[in-house]
C-alpha cells in the first residue's frame, strides 16, 4: 500500500511540475520489462545506462554508490554480459550531457516498445523525485525524452497518470 502512496505522490509532483508545484520525497524503481526470450541489442541497455548515469551522477561525475545497485537491478533481467555492461558504465566516472544522450536514445527508440517508453519516463521521474531536482532540471529532462522517444505533451501527460498502476 505504501508503494501506491509513494506512485501518487510521484504522479502529483510530475503533474504539478506543469503547473508550476513540487514536494519530492522518495524512490521507487520498478525492473525493465523484457520478454525472456528476446533481448535487445547491446546499445539500449548501454544507451539507457548512460541516461541514468547522467540522472544520479554527483558533480564529480561518479554515480552515487547508494543509488548504483537500484539503478543496476533495473536490468535484472537482462543476460549476464548485458548486466556487466551496465555496471562498467554506471561505475565509470561521466560527464556526458543530456544534450549528448538524447540522440543515442532516439537513435534506439525504435527498440523500445510502448511499454518500455512509459517505463523509461516512470523511472526517470521517480530519480528526479527522489534526488529532488529543480523543476527547470525536470523539465528539460522530460523536453529531451519526450524529443528523443517521439512522446507528444498529451502522450506525456498519460505516461504521468499512469504511474499510479506502478507496483
Amino acid at each position: 500500500m505504501a508503494d501506491m502512496n509513494c506512485n501518487n505522490d510521484i504522479q502529483h509532483w510530475a503533474q504539478a511540475l506543469l503547473t508550476e508545484e513540487s514536494t519530492p520525497k522518495l524512490l521507487f524503481l520498478v525492473p525493465q520489462p523484457l520478454d525472456p526470450e528476446i533481448f535487445p541489442p547491446e546499445v539500449v541497455p548501454a544507451t539507457l545506462a548512460n541516461l541514468f548515469h547522467y540522472l544520479i551522477r554527483n558533480e564529480k561525475g561518479q554515480c552515487e554508490a547508494r543509488l548504483v545497485p537500484v539503478i543496476h537491478s533495473l536490468f535484472k533481467h537482462y543476460p549476464d554480459a548485458q548486466q556487466k555492461l551496465v555496471q562498467r558504465i554506471l561505475q565509470s566516472s561521466s560527464s556526458m550531457r543530456l544534450q549528448h544522450i538524447g540522440p543515442q536514445l532516439f537513435s534506439i527508440s525504435h527498440l523500445l516498445d510502448q511499454q518500455t517508453h512509459c517505463w523509461l519516463i516512470q523511472q526517470t521521474l521517480s530519480l528526479m523525485f527522489f534526488r529532488q531536482w529543480s523543476d527547470e532540471q525536470v523539465r528539460d529532462v522530460l523536453k529531451h525524452l519526450s524529443q528523443a522517444l517521439q512522446i507528444d505533451s498529451a502522450h506525456m501527460q498519460r505516461i504521468i497518470a499512469g504511474m499510479k498502476d506502478i507496483h
